[in-house]
């Protein structure tokens, strides 16, 4: 993992970035991905929540940060007030 945090993933091994959570950990079916996000999609331009709300669609396994101006209003202020740490 440190050599992912230094270099970065190297294309041999970008497909352990995604997958299904192992059932020793959950009950539930739950899926891991990676994302990239730009900067304009959130409100202080920053990545600053504990959470935030993705787009996701069922034939692929990529995700997006949904853009800020689809964001509510409430949840904009929450994000903002730093209300989002859990």
């Amino acid at each position: 993992m440190l050599d992912h945090i230094i270099n970065g993933p190297s294309r041999s091994d970008i497909g352990t970035w995604f997958g299904a959570v192992p059932s020793l950990l959950t009950d539930r079916k739950v899926l891991i991905s990676a994302l990239m996000s730009f900067r304009k999609h959130l409100p202080n331009n920053v990545l600053s929540g504990a959470w935030f709300p993705i787009l996701t669609h069922s034939s692929t396994r990529a995700v997006m940060v949904v853009p800020r101006h689809l964001w509510p209003q409430s949840l904009v202020r929450q994000w903002l007030e730093k209300q989002l740490t859990e």
